[in-house]
């Protein structure tokens, strides 16, 4: 069931659409996403306006929104159709027609399924006998050689045949596009009118002067044909080759500086995929419109995985500037802007640039202060006094923990460590999160499987585990049975296991959020990879952390540990911090384990009903 703020946000959506207000429609069915993320109606709405806006770029986000809605439900005939719809406007009809054929199994009577799917085999049977004729029209590729034309030559040149590789050379601007394993390229309406039209098997043509002799020691740069300028002017750039598996060869050629698209207002931008890639596409763009249309590219939810910790302070208060501006000019678009401010305070570390910019005394801030201050992840104002003639110090809210300046003089105790703020915390988006660290063979995941066993019966739970290159962790975890194996997710970190649980937290988040979706689960585990140097957890990412310190209290005499320095050793570092004894195998000290999590569960006002689905 949708909930309330979600349902009156469809509602809107659904009113904006059946009037034609597609950019409005997408605002207001943004929101709902946002809210609610595992009602798969929302995500297929949108695809639906996105597919009205009859624009490259809202093909792809109608296609991503409902691979979403897939995920979600299977066997969502809509999804199916919208999805093959935004396909077949991309041009990669063999996908389209997956998607309609998986439909149709679904649905066999529904005749808009079968008029779409004829249509799309129609296109790619077109599309592919293009193809063919224009692979049958390559001549073969030659070359001629080019000399000096200030000599006279008595020697008539040759044509020196190469390798027969037919060549294609595409210029900036062309999209690429897969039909049948062939890659084909179109020119977009990006492409500027003066640059080339794509052609095939050139042959070079040969100077109006008579050929200087092939044996001149020299080669001169000047030609009557073909003068070279004294300043030349920028070209397109040889950027990258491709071979076909039957023998043909593309050129494909870097744009220069100058015929960006991001430096081209009104010009077809692509999607920015990185945080620098926007900011460097944003900083391009001079006016609000501009700007405007190129976050449109990013669907609001999107906004903390582009940014994640990256954000920063100026290019925020550029983008706040543009939505008052944006507003004010075209107050239509308020809905999708609305959409945009809710996701704002999702970025990670949004706030400490809030916070900046409140200092700074940025107008933005002074006008979407109470957006942010009424979102659901909005901290609590933070303010500070600064007295540089004397000590330095800070003063803050009433639920913002505090921090210092000073250098500290021992590693920290833990009766005065920060206790974790779960005021703002939204756990029916992600449950109760338990993150298990340590260090490499430490028996993180013999734990992992004790507390799958001993929870699963009595409640909804899920893993996350973590590595570098592999899967084993996760597979050990279904082999023994650990979970159903849908439950059961793996991450391959690619670098440091600590990265990717405190650094850049996005996978594991995302992977977290799915099963959330998926099964609504009351406690959610994550395992980091083994990592001896600083395996411990972003708050944001795990609400209760465990530490597997050292190996298993039962393999202690066999590798020479003393289980005496342990806990001598445990008492100085952590004082009155728990530390557990615990073998897994002898089930020993896992009840505690066990009763710790469950009390810190409860501490932390997460709701959920008792009982496994």
């Amino acid at each position: 069931m949708a909930s309330t703020k979600a349902q009156i946000a469809k509602d809107k959506g659904n009113n904006a659409f059946k009037v034609g207000n597609w950019a409005e429609a997408i605002g207001h069915y943004s929101e709902a996403v946002i809210t609610d993320r595992s009602n798969p109606t929302f995500p297929l709405n949108r695809a639906a306006a996105y597919l009205k806006l009859n624009k490259s770029a809202r093909y792809q986000d109608a296609e991503r929104d409902c691979t979403t809605v897939l995920s979600i439900e299977p066997r969502n005939v809509k999804a199916f159709f919208r999805r093959a719809q935004a396909r077949s406007a991309l041009e990669r009809y063999a996908d389209a027609e997956d998607d309609l054929l998986n439909a149709l199994r679904i649905e066999p009577s529904n005749d808009s399924i079968k008029s779409e799917l004829s249509s799309v085999q129609s296109k790619k049977a077109e599309t592919a006998k293009n193809l063919t004729l224009k692979s049958n029209k390559r001549d073969q590729t030659t070359l001629t050689s080019v000399v000096s034309t200030n000599q006279p030559s008595t020697t008539k040149p040759t044509r020196r045949r190469v390798r027969d590789v037919p060549i294609e050379i595409v210029e900036p601007g062309a999209e690429v596009t897969e039909v049948d394993g062939e890659t084909s390229f179109k020119e977009t309406p990006s492409s500027h009118a003066s640059l080339l039209t794509p052609v095939q098997s050139r042959t070079l043509s040969r100077s109006a002067e008579p050929p200087p002799s092939t044996t001149s020691s020299s080669v001169q740069s000047a030609s009557t044909s073909a003068p070279y300028p004294s300043s030349p002017k920028p070209t397109p750039r040889v950027g990258a080759g491709v071979f076909h598996r039957d023998g043909k060869y593309t050129i494909l050629r870097s744009p220069d500086s100058t015929s960006s698209p991001s430096s081209s207002p009104g010009g077809s931008t692509s999607v920015p995929q990185t945080h620098f890639a926007f900011a460097r596409a944003w900083n391009n763009l001079k006016t609000s419109q501009e700007r405007f249309e190129l976050i449109q590219l990013i669907p609001p939810e999107s906004l903390p995985a582009l940014f994640r910790n990256n954000l920063e302070t100026e290019l925020l208060a550029s983008i706040l500037q543009t939505f008052l501006d944006m507003s004010s000019i075209t107050p239509e678009y308020n809905s999708l802007i609305l959409a945009y401010m809710s996701s704002i305070p999702t970025i990670p570390r949004v706030h400490q640039r809030i916070f900046a910019l409140n200092m700074a005394s940025k107008p933005p801030v002074a006008k979407f202060q109470n957006q942010l201050s009424s979102s659901k992840d909005s901290s609590e104002s933070h303010s500070h006094s600064h007295d540089h003639s004397g000590p330095h110090t800070h003063s803050h809210g009433q639920n913002e923990h505090g921090h210092t300046h000073e250098h500290l003089e021992h590693a920290g105790k833990y009766a005065e460590r920060d206790l974790p703020d779960y005021s703002h915390r939204n756990f029916v988006e992600r449950g109760f999160t338990i993150g298990i660290g340590g260090p490499v063979g430490s028996g993180k995941t013999a734990l992992t499987l004790a507390l799958c066993k001993r929870f699963r019966d009595e409640y909804n739970i899920a893993v996350t585990t973590n590595d570098i290159f592999t899967q084993e962790d996760a597979e050990f975890l279904i082999r023994n049975e650990a979970l159903p194996k849908e439950r059961i997710t793996a991450i391959e970190t690619g670098g440091c296991p600590h990265a990717a649980i405190r650094e850049d937290i996005s996978a594991n988040m995302g992977a977290l959020e799915m099963l959330q979706a998926k099964f609504g689960c009351q406690l959610l585990f994550v395992e980091s990879g083994g990592d001896n140097l600083a395996a411990n957890y972003s708050r944001e990412l795990a609400d209760y952390i465990i530490y597997v310190i050292d190996v298993s209290i039962d393999l202690a005499p066999y590798v020479g540990a003393s289980l005496d320095v342990m806990e001598r050793d445990s008492k100085k570092m952590r004082g009155d911090g728990p530390t557990v004894f615990t073998s897994v195998k002898e089930g020993k000290g896992v009840e505690q384990v066990v009763e710790m999590i469950l009390s810190a569960w409860k501490a932390s006002g997460s709701p959920g009903l008792q009982g496994a689905n």
